[in-house]
């Protein structure tokens, strides 16, 4: 399997989003880092790149008009763009987020479902941990997972930006809580 930085460059621009101000970046496999506004790890996410190649501020036209279609309303947008999990870490991470990856527009998963889906049944907290770690968040749909007793859960971009994304999907979220797969159409 070929590394994500063997071409030596990754791309990343910043990108207007539904939820605000994104931080993007790409390998030659596919989206491999969506941050929110400013970075708040402490860490510099050009530098973060630098392992995968050397990070060159270049837009990719092909993955920017896909997050333009989804901001302009296009759910579907970014079901099927590529992703590089490289950065994700561990193959159980890699694992779950995979799976994620094919949670279709419009639907929604708790941590124990999405559990059972990678072969662990109650493993929620362990796939929290993986969800958790998502370096490509909306891409990789993390804000579709919820926790089982209907609530938001958690999310890296916080609950407003969850919820905020939820919305623009077509997704009915109370102000506290949430059902699985109820729709507000």
């Amino acid at each position: 399997m070929a590394s994500p930085g063997q071409n030596g460059i990754v791309r990343w621009w910043s990108q207007d989003s539904p939820a605000g101000e994104l931080f993007v970046a790409a390998t030659a496999l596919g989206v491999c880092l969506v941050e929110w506004g400013q970075p708040e790890r402490g860490v510099d996410p050009v530098e973060r790149l630098a392992g995968l190649g050397r990070p060159v501020r270049e837009r990719v036209a092909e993955l920017a008009d896909r997050w333009d279609a989804y901001a302009a309303g296009d759910r579907s947008a970014l079901f099927d763009l590529p992703v590089d999990l490289t950065l994700a870490g561990t193959a159980f991470r890699k694992e779950v987020l995979a799976e994620l990856k094919r949670l279709p527009p419009g639907e929604t998963v708790t941590y124990g479902e999405l559990a059972s889906r990678v072969g662990r049944p109650g493993g929620a907290q362990a796939v929290g941990g993986a969800v958790g770690a998502n370096p490509v968040p909306v891409v990789v749909p993390c804000h579709r997972v919820m926790a089982a007793d209907g609530s938001l859960g958690g999310f890296s971009g916080g609950l407003a930006t969850k919820r905020a994304l939820l919305s623009h999907e077509g997704l009915f979220v109370p102000e506290g809580g949430w059902v699985a797969s109820h729709r507000d159409d």
